[in-house]
C-alpha cells in the first residue's frame, strides 16, 4: 500500500508495521539469485527492518523502532524512499 493509505490508518490510531531499512539506511543487492521455475532474478536488499509507524506530521514519520526501543522521528521523503524500495509492504489489524 501507498505511505499515504499508511498513514490514513495511523490518523485513525491504528499502528501500522512498515518495512524499511535501518536508520534508514541506502538498501543494497547483497545477493542474486535465479528462481528456476519461471527463469526470474531474485535480488535481496539488504538492511530491511520492520518498524511500527505510531505517528506523522508534514515532514516527519514517527516510529516505534524495535532496533533501540525506542520512539524516533525520520524525514518522510527518505522514509518513503526506503519503503518504496521494499515494495510498499505493511501490515496492520
Amino acid at each position: 500500500m501507498s505511505l499515504n493509505e499508511v498513514l490514513e490508518l495511523v490518523r485513525q490510531d491504528k499502528p501500522v508495521v512498515v518495512w524499511n531499512t535501518m536508520n534508514l539506511a541506502v538498501p543494497y543487492v547483497n545477493q542474486t539469485w535465479i528462481y528456476k521455475p519461471t527463469g526470474e532474478t531474485i535480488k535481496w536488499l539488504t538492511s530491511l527492518h520492520a518498524l511500527v509507524v505510531i505517528g506523522y506530521n508534514d515532514n516527519q514519520i514517527i516510529v516505534s523502532d524495535s532496533l533501540n526501543g525506542k520512539v524516533r522521528y525520520f524525514d518522510r521523503k527518505t522514509f518513503e524512499s526506503r519503503y518504496n524500495a521494499f515494495g510498499k509492504r505493511a501490515l496492520y489489524y
